[in-house]
């Protein structure tokens, strides 16, 4: 019962005590919050915040709703206070010890983050005033604008080039300022990194401004001169050229005076960017782009070289082309690909040779081509004449032999051994196409021929010698393009054996009776030419017996004994031949002496005549 009514005595004198805490408590927090509304209505009214964004946006002030937080910052700093007033009036010291160090620690950082909000804000005006600055200086020249048309962004997303240098030098200033703001709040931590990067750029600033002005100065020189020379090249009549040669029909909207002045344009940007490197100083940037900038300005000689070449060679090659298919066209050489055949020409004059186009010209009249659509759009294959294809054959080679010039020139060793190998094979190709042509006409040619002599089976025979020459021709063309050399050569060497063969065997088959009786009298001529080249022994006898040496009445004056011809058998004539009686000379020359065998109306093995020896 005694310590309740300690505990009651003590609480009741405790309770003045709390009260007054609890005073202390409520008021606190109502003039926290008083303060905090002021100070949001005064952010309010003065705008300032807004300024403030608006100038670190690089833009107009801006409708950013950060009264509220900043009131809320102020009403808990005055609570904190309140809270640690409270504290003290109900005796807990031990408790508000802590609060009261950390409040002592705030107070006594509040000068030093006092003096970085003071040097932020004239970081943040002098930021401000400098990109304002050159941001009107730039507009008012012109080049921002002019800068600022030529980039393909919609004008709502469009920013100046005025805008972006202004914004730049606005967060250099801040930046500059930051080491400052950054060692009057204490942070050591972070200021040593920051402050190493500013005196980095700080370094590189004045190269930065000189490379800038290079590109500035070298940019501006580089217009005037394009500028200058594309009214040249207008006045001398460049774009005129280019009209006549089909030349702006390839650039489409560009005119050739523009194309050449840009390319000059590029020829004085190279160096003045090779400059600006140098003038920057950044070994890391500098020396592979000065590098790659330095190669391209050394290979530019050659580059134009290239270019002169294959320029050269593109209006040569159309002159060639042109000169090739008239002279074709003016010796008839439309006419071989008629359907009547090659016609002959007197003279070079196109109008008396050729037919409208779409047509071939024939001695009747141009009789229309099959297929051929008549107009002279030249977009069709069948409206193209063939002295046409040949100009412009001539032409792409004249081209392939410039781009292999060009690859040299470049020394470019990998495309120039490609660039020879595609125009050898090409010239294969086109040979062996040649050679198949000319084979297609010549069996046509054949066919007709054959055709028309109204022999028996003249159609079959036609088709079969049309057949082989295309084979032939289609051999040959193979062979010359280098498609498959040794089967096209086992092929047709296998084909011509076989025709040989088959040749051989009817030859045999058919023609055996004739090709003895022919040997026969081939044979009988031979053995009658070397018996009359044969000298007659003199040493007597009679012409029974001419092998003991006989004699015959009848003696020449040269001591030789003329004979003459005996009567065989049955009026077989020996044509001069002596046969002694039993000799069996007659049997040794195959002679028929059975008289059943005898046909006089054939040539007889051993007879010659007077026009056979004359031929003979």
């Amino acid at each position: 019962m005694e310590s309740l009514n300690a505990l009651l005595a003590d609480l009741v004198a405790f309770l003045p005590t709390l009260l007054a805490a609890i005073l202390v408590l409520v008021v606190g927090w109502i003039v926290a919050l008083v303060i905090s509304k002021l100070f949001e209505r005064l952010l309010r009214r003065t705008n300032l915040d807004n300024r403030i964004a608006g100038a670190m946006r690089g833009g107009q002030p801006e409708r950013i709703p950060a009264e509220r937080s900043i009131a809320l910052v102020i009403f808990w700093v005055i609570m904190i206070f309140v809270f640690l007033i409270f504290l003290q009036t109900l005796n807990l010291g031990e408790i508000a010890t802590p609060i009261n160090f950390l409040l002592t620690e705030v107070l006594a950082f509040l000068p030093n983050l006092l003096s970085a909000a003071i040097l932020l804000i004239i970081a943040v005006a002098l930021a401000t005033v400098l990109r304002l600055v050159i941001t009107r200086v730039l507009s008012a020249s012109g080049i921002s604008q002019r800068l600022s048309d030529n980039a393909q962004v919609e004008p709502r997303n469009r920013i100046t080039i005025g805008q972006t240098i202004g914004n730049v030098v606005f967060w250099l200033v801040i930046l500059l300022f930051l080491p400052a703001i950054l060692g009057a709040l204490r942070l050591e931590g972070i200021l040593v990194p920051v402050q190493s990067m500013v005196n980095g750029i700080l370094a590189a600033l004045p190269n930065i401004l000189g490379a800038i002005a290079v590109l500035a100065v070298g940019y501006l020189v580089a217009r005037i001169i394009r500028g200058i020379v594309a009214n040249l090249l207008t006045s001398v009549g460049v774009d005129r050229l280019g009209e006549r040669t089909g030349v702006n029909d390839v650039m489409r909207e560009n005119r050739l005076s523009d194309v050449i002045a840009t390319i000059v344009f590029v020829l004085i940007m190279i160096p003045v960017a090779i400059a600006a490197l140098n003038v920057l100083n950044i070994p890391a940037v500098s020396e592979p782009a000065a590098n790659m900038l330095n190669s391209i300005l050394n290979a530019l000689p050659a580059i134009f070289g290239a270019f002169l070449i294959l320029v050269i060679a593109y209006f040569a090659a159309r002159l060639v082309a042109q000169l090739v298919s008239s002279i074709l066209a003016g010796i008839g050489f439309n006419r071989v690909f008629s359907p009547s055949g090659p016609i002959p020409v007197t003279g070079l004059n196109t109008s008396d040779v050729e037919g409208p186009v779409g047509s071939y010209p024939t001695s009747e009249g141009s009789v229309p081509m099959t297929g051929a659509t008549g107009t002279t759009g030249g977009a069709s294959l069948r409206n193209t004449r063939p002295s046409d294809i040949v100009g412009w054959i001539v032409m792409i080679a004249i081209l392939l032999f410039a781009v292999l010039q060009a690859a040299q020139v470049l020394g470019f060793a990998a495309l120039t051994v490609l660039i020879g190998q595609f125009i050898v094979a090409a010239w294969n190709i086109l040979f062996g196409l040649v050679i198949f042509g000319v084979g297609l006409w010549l069996a046509t040619l054949v066919y007709r021929a054959v055709r028309n002599t109204g022999t028996t089976n003249a159609e079959i025979l036609a088709s079969a010698a049309r057949i082989a020459l295309i084979v032939f021709s289609a051999a040959l063309a193979l062979r010359q393009m280098g498609i498959a050399e040794e089967i096209v050569n086992l092929a047709f060497g296998l084909m011509l054996g076989a025709i040989a063969v088959a040749a051989a065997i009817a030859f045999g088959i058919g023609g055996r009776d004739e090709a003895k009786r022919l040997i026969e009298q081939w044979r009988g001529q031979l053995r009658e030419r070397a018996a009359r080249s044969t000298p007659i022994p003199q040493t007597g006898g009679t012409s029974q017996d001419m092998g003991m040496g006989g004699s015959n009445p009848t003696m020449g004056r040269s001591g030789t004994t003329d004979f003459d011809r005996t009567p065989g058998i049955a009026g077989e004539d020996r044509s001069g031949f002596i046969d002694t009686p039993g000799s069996g000379f007659d049997q040794d020359q195959g002679f028929n002496r059975n008289p059943g065998d005898f046909d006089p109306g054939r040539d007889r093995p051993g007879r010659i005549d007077d026009e056979e020896d004359r031929d003979l």
